[in-house]
């Protein structure tokens, strides 16, 4: 809350006239050009000759508030409202002050009893009240949140088909290379996708908090009911906050259905360390260990390893960008297949602009490369793959609670086999409620 000065008419009730004019002048004008250690000790000095004068002790609590000596503020703030029980710009400032002494009981009195003075400005008052609600959540333990989002997407190539006409493969019993037709074609699909993240935290102490984020996930695929996702992500993170950090030691599990058949279940160790570097920059590094379990084809399950690193940045003019790198791989557990070992590593730059004052422009490009550890028996070669993504979304507020969101992207797949190498785009239209 900014400074909240006395009005004129206050002022000249305050005046008096064994106050020597010319310090006090002095003291208010180090007062007002943010001096404050200054008029500290020239308010100091003039308040112990005039102990009755509530101009002086205010702007004497308002110079020691200002130094960080709360203490010696509430004292002021006190000798005042021992004679001028009433002053309600003298409650505030005392309320502000029990805050930066964590007394924030004693605080929320002070507050909540400002708001039955009748001439707190309109202005005034919302801050008053701003600052009510934020003392009451943080005598909260639990809090809770959630939102719902349904929506539709239509993919050109559901089921990354390349459109290469025939490939070129090892036949182990002509010792040597045939060409197969590709008879595959490219489908497209509509799917309905609909997501509700469940939030839970639990406040431990001011700077320890249980964080937990239930995900389920639906899409269902029109002509293509063995593409049908039902997702259930859990992830549990006690949290430590600092002034300018943060640190946690999370636990995901993931339950996948694919197809309407079980199809992964998968648990990470995923430790967090966030920082905050000014105003502007905020750094979020993520490890990710883990393991991998494909239910039907349990040879294909893995171990995971990696390491993400978010950079954002705040600009005045340009939005909000964000920076991500990402190193990783996944050991297979099985010596059947060639197709599950890889190290892969992706870079990736994205951009929010508010355009039409409230509307949000999110744009994005991204780039993976992954490599895969095994000799591949149809190509006789270490599978490859680059993914290029570029996507651009627009989200848009209907009310306070209600988004609407329309965007696209687009993929482009290079691999050295063949089959690997497609192109898509996505379509994608939804509506959030949060509350």
């Amino acid at each position: 809350m900014k400074k909240i000065l006395l009005t004129s008419s206050l002022l000249l009730c305050f005046a008096n006239a064994n106050v020597d004019s010319d310090l006090y002048k002095k003291a208010l004008n180090s007062f007002e050009n943010d001096n404050f250690q200054k008029s500290f000790e020239i308010f100091n000095k003039l308040a112990y000759e005039n102990l009755d004068n509530s101009l002086i002790n205010f702007y004497l609590g308002r110079s020691a508030y200002e130094i960080g000596n709360y203490e010696y503020a509430l004292s002021i703030y006190e000798r005042i409202l021992f004679t001028e029980p009433n002053n309600s710009k003298v409650r505030l400032e005392l309320a502000q002050t029990y805050i930066k002494l964590e007394l924030y009981d004693e605080a929320l009195v002070e507050f909540e009893s400002s708001l039955e003075n009748k001439t707190l400005s309109a202005e005034l008052r919302k801050k008053v009240d701003s600052r009510i609600k934020y003392l009451k959540t943080m005598k909260q333990k639990h809090f809770l949140s959630t939102a719902f989002q349904v929506g539709l997407e239509y993919d050109s190539n559901v089921n990354s088909t390349s459109q290469i006409d025939s490939f070129s493969i090892y036949s182990p019993g002509l010792n040597g290379n045939v060409n197969i037709n590709n008879d595959n074609k490219q489908n497209s699909a509509t799917i309905f996708k609909f997501v509700a993240p469940i939030s839970h935290k639990y406040k431990l102490d001011d700077d320890f908090m249980i964080n937990s984020t239930l995900i389920p996930l639906f899409m269902k695929y029109n002509n293509f009911k063995e593409k049908d996702l039902h997702l259930v992500s859990l992830d549990i993170s006690p949290t430590v906050y600092k002034k300018d950090y943060s640190y946690s030691f999370g636990f995901q599990y993931d339950l996948i259905y694919l197809g309407h058949k079980k199809y992964q279940d998968n648990y990470y160790f995923k430790p967090k360390y966030t920082k905050m570097f000014g105003s502007s920059l905020l750094n979020t590094t993520i490890l990710k260990i883990g393991k991998i379990n494909y239910s039907s084809e349990k040879q294909r399950s893995s171990n995971h390893y990696s390491l993400t690193n978010n950079l954002k940045y705040a600009t005045q003019n340009i939005g909000v960008f964000d920076f991500k790198f990402q190193l990783g791989k996944e050991s297979k557990l099985y010596s059947e297949r060639t197709d599950v070992s890889r190290k892969f590593y992706s870079l990736g730059v994205s951009n929010s602009y508010n355009i039409y004052s409230d509307a949000i422009l999110k744009s994005s490009i991204d780039y993976k490369k992954t490599d895969y550890s095994d000799t591949d028996v149809n190509y006789q070669s270490e599978k490859e793959y680059k993914k290029y993504s570029y996507s651009l979304n627009l989200r848009k507020p209907i009310s306070e609670d209600i988004s609407a969101n329309f965007g696209g992207k687009i993929i482009d797949n290079k691999s050295n086999q063949s089959y690997y190498e497609y192109d898509k785009y996505i379509i994608n239209a939804n509506v959030t409620y949060s509350f």
